[in-house]
């Protein structure tokens, strides 16, 4: 059967490669069958733009739908004005058919594992003669990666999903009932050690925000301490230190030193780089919304909207040691601070001038401000990077996987602190790491699913029901039940459209 293959523009996505000097930056191509693309080395280059693309095109993955599942935690203060489809994540009132949210990113993420496929099947029958050996490796590893990615984006909402791989595109086989928790992780692991095989060791700097090894190994790692989480499971811990000891001490991937390098992580431009930063998704060039991350976390007298407020669970652990941790100033807006602007410019932060519904302040990780024309006020930075993964994620990762394991996690932890000044200790304990990611990663999109995993386990005496029972600054009280909200439901208009070849997660029927 012929196919259409979608092409898009890279929105932002650097993709000078090998041989090629300039930033390639096609005209738009439309649609196009097997017939008469995939003939050259750029449709290859084209089409995986066009995976990096979709993921940009809307909040499917890093947006305002994204960061919803932050307020699910303790961190986060999620206040949106999306009535329709929020309260039912944030307050675990979620069902089939009330799942708006994951209704609209859901078609979304299995569009870029479409993509994916579609690279994956063809550029790999390309010929020498149409594409260099390099640049092949490369287009297939970025592929591999990024379907890795969308899988894992929908595992981590709903468990178990279906799967679709290459065989099914050759089979016309789109219709296909779930996988198990064991198949899906296991395809992601799978794609990602391809990926790490075949994408070289770093990203150039002219290609800011393309996928590298790195990456790989980083989500590797992130994958088997999730698994290592279910009953029987703890084999995958070893794992975990492997895929993890390919990050930690290498100097591709160091930590930046000082709170400045922290902040650093967070304040990179379109297609910037550092060493710290695994994966990142650029923001456009500037010119248009592009996935509006910043938006959702500055004032809005600062140009944003809003959205998101730390809560004082969370400042209060910042200060869990009896003074400030060094990341909560790069972290949390502190009233009478001086906040400079990416490009220059500054303007002193006053809390009383704000709409703060939590009393603890905005977010400064994460916004990205720029000065506006005129040169005074604060706008959004439109062509800023939302970082994904970063090196000390993983050093965290690897020194819980050793925790677990009954050994000393001191090595990799004292490494995240003392990167920003903070004391050396010894004998750290699992409640010492639950502590650690949570000061280290505030706000990136790891507590609730962290929270999550570790219940499971009793990990650090984590206790997901008790740390979620209330919301927002009012203390609305919520019920997270175990083990139903482990995971969410599939949305029942996507269940419905397969004519009951999907079946619904258990817990929601």
């Amino acid at each position: 059967m012929k196919k259409n293959i979608m092409i898009c523009l890279p929105l932002g996505i650097a993709l000078s490669l090998a041989g090629c000097s300039d930033f390639l930056e096609p005209e738009p191509k439309g649609k196009f069958t097997e017939d008469n693309f995939f003939t050259n080395q750029l449709d290859a280059i084209n089409a995986v733009s066009g995976i990096y693309a979709r993921i940009l095109e809307e909040d499917g993955f890093v947006g305002g739908d994204e960061l919803k599942y932050e307020g699910c935690a303790d961190d986060v203060f999620i206040n949106s004005d999306h009535d329709d489809i929020d309260p039912q994540v944030l307050y675990f009132t979620i069902r089939p058919d009330n799942a708006g949210l994951a209704n609209r990113q859901w078609p979304v993420k299995y569009e870029v594992v479409s993509r994916a496929n579609f690279v994956l099947l063809n550029v790999a029958k390309m010929s020498r003669d149409q594409i260099t050996e390099e640049i092949q490796n490369r287009c297939l590893g970025e592929a591999y990666f990024l379907r890795a990615f969308a899988h894992w984006s929908l595992y981590l909402v709903h468990g178990e999903i279906p799967v679709m791989t290459v065989e099914d595109v050759e089979k016309n086989n789109y219709n296909k009932p779930k996988n198990t928790i064991d198949e899906v992780l296991g395809q992601i692991e799978y794609d990602l050690l391809q990926a790490a095989a075949l994408l070289p060791a770093t990203t150039p700097a002219a290609e800011g925000g393309r996928v590298h090894k790195g990456s790989a190994w980083a989500y590797l790692t992130q994958l088997y301490m999730h698994w290592s989480c279910f009953d029987g499971k703890d084999a995958y811990l070893d794992k975990a230190i492997e895929a993890g000891n390919h990050i930690v001490g290498n100097s591709d991937y160091a930590m930046r030193p000082g709170v400045d390098g922290f902040r650093e992580c967070f304040t990179l431009r379109n297609a910037q780089i550092n060493t710290e930063v695994l994966f990142q998704l650029n923001n456009g060039d500037g010119k248009g919304y592009g996935f509006e991350f910043g938006y959702f976390w500055q004032p809005r007298p600062w140009g944003g909207y809003e959205w998101c407020f730390p809560t004082q669970s969370l400042v209060d652990a910042f200060k869990s040691g009896g003074t400030d941790d060094p990341r909560f100033a790069a972290t949390i807006m502190a009233d009478g601070e001086v906040v400079t602007a990416h490009g220059g410019g500054s303007k002193i932060f006053v809390a009383d001038d704000m709409y703060n519904p939590t009393g603890c302040n905005y977010f400064k990780k994460n916004s990205q401000f720029e000065l506006s024309d005129d040169g005074e006020s604060f706008d959004t930075d439109r062509g800023s990077v939302a970082v994904m993964m970063r090196s000390s994620d993983v050093y965290l990762l690897v020194a819980e996987a050793k925790i677990r394991k009954g050994q000393s996690g001191d090595v990799e932890i004292n490494a995240v602190r003392n990167r920003v000044g903070a004391p050396t200790k010894t004998g750290y304990t699992a409640a010492d790491l639950v502590l650690e990611r949570r000061l280290e990663l505030a706000a990136e999109g790891r507590r609730f699913f962290d929270l999550r995993r570790w219940d499971r386990k009793k990990f650090g005496g984590v206790d997901i029901v008790a740390l979620t029972a209330t919301f927002g600054p009012n203390n609305e009280p919520r019920t997270f039940q175990r083990p139903k909200h482990y995971f969410f439901p599939i949305p029942q208009d996507q269940i419905d459209k397969t004519n009951g070849v999907l079946k619904q997660n258990p817990a929601y029927l």
